[in-house]
């Protein structure tokens, strides 16, 4: 991330949002309980200068699955504070946890288009083959803290406006949060461009994420993205097209609730880094699903 930027979590750090959204914590589930999802979309296709690739299926402890394969959350333990799980990938396991600071985690998958201002790094053409990572690592939304959050995001959607930031200029930014059912569901969008002349970087796309999860026990759906961007990175050729769906079986997403740039909302921005500079502080980072 650019300085100016980082700097700007810092002047947001004591405004927008207070810090009790990380004092929640209303799990309900048990220990014991295993829910299976499944990989129904998982593919991206990639171009980094000279280099370029496609890649489907699941990337995830340096092996490729295909798309339709199955995996298991097992709670370990539950606390009134947290959830620890166990994630097993035909074999392939890793021990994680949620709680009521992954809003801060949200918050990256949010505004996934600003790891990508810096390219992919040194390429790797098998990496790239086997598909995507897990994009979204949380299975378990603590329901009062993630209906606060999303709430406010929807509320903000339809009465904010906000200047454009540094290196960014948003055309839309919206949202939308349903939780009418016993399943809560977000949309997003973020269309924007990213121009940073001194690096000869300039991005432009758009972002579309759909979040389910149960408003009682917390539990994920499933999860549904599609991002779109292109431009230059440092003067080289860049684009990314990515689609990934995970679902819980027996769990079907509907389509995007929006499917066409439009005004959108931008005053959550800011407060949006907040939470997650704020998340830092307050906790350990938890290991990547890779």
């Amino acid at each position: 991330m650019k300085k100016s930027i980082k700097g700007s979590l810092l002047f947001f750090v004591l405004i927008v949002f207070s810090c009790s959204i990380f004092a929640y914590a209303n799990f309900g589930v048990t220990v014991g309980e295993i829910f299976t999802y499944e990989v129904v979309t998982s593919q991206w296709s990639l171009v980094q200068d000279l280099d370029s690739g496609q890649g489907s299926g699941l990337k995830y402890g340096g092996n490729p699955f295909p798309i339709g394969t199955q995996f298991t959350i097992e709670v370990l333990a539950a606390s009134s504070s947290s959830i620890n799980w166990e994630i097993d990938i035909d074999g392939n396991t890793a021990i994680n946890n949620n709680d009521a600071g992954d809003v801060a985690d949200m918050t990256e998958f949010l505004y996934l288009p600003f790891a990508f201002t810096s390219g992919f790094g040194t390429w790797d053409q098998g990496e790239v083959e086997m598909g995507p990572a897990i994009m979204m690592g949380i299975f378990f939304l603590e329901p009062t803290a993630f209906i606060d959050f999303f709430q406010a995001l929807h509320d903000q959607a339809s009465t904010s406006s906000f200047d454009p930031s540094t290196y960014w200029v948003y055309n839309n930014v919206d949202a939308n949060f349903d939780s009418s059912g016993t399943i809560a569901i977000f949309d997003w969008v973020h269309n924007a461009q990213y121009n940073d002349s001194g690096c000869n970087t300039y991005l432009s796309g758009t972002y579309y994420a759909t979040i389910a999860f149960d408003k009682t026990t917390g539990v994920l759906k499933g999860y549904n993205l599609d991002l779109d961007y292109f431009g230059d990175v440092a003067g080289d050729t860049f684009q990314i097209d990515m689609q990934q769906n995970i679902e819980q079986v027996g769990y079907n997403i509907d389509g995007f609730y929006f499917t066409a740039p439009g005004f959108g909302w931008l005053t959550v921005f800011p407060a949006l880094l907040v939470v997650s500079y704020f998340g830092f502080l307050l906790r350990k980072r938890k290991k990547l699903l890779r």
